[in-house]
């Protein structure tokens, strides 16, 4: 089965946001690396999210929310 999987318009901008910083840090081939491994892992969540946790908010929104963290060390995104 396949899911439909929405980045919000925040996470959109975060992203792009920390690609610029990575960009701008002189690290423009990791930046770009960084910011493939994060949409091959987005990618992965149409056919696995029960992979992810739920995120805190799940219960009190009353929806089924689950949550990628993305990163290995701090930062965690």
């Amino acid at each position: 089965m396949k899911y439909r999987v929405r980045l919000t318009a925040r996470a959109e901008r975060d992203v792009d946001g920390i690609l610029d910083w990575l960009c701008t840090q002189g690290v423009v081939s990791a930046a770009h690396g960084w910011h493939q491994r994060l949409l091959a892992a987005v990618d992965t969540l149409e056919r696995h999210p029960e992979r992810c946790l739920f995120a805190a908010e799940a219960e009190e929104l009353g929806v089924e929310l689950r949550e990628l963290l993305f990163g290995r060390r701090k930062p965690v995104y």
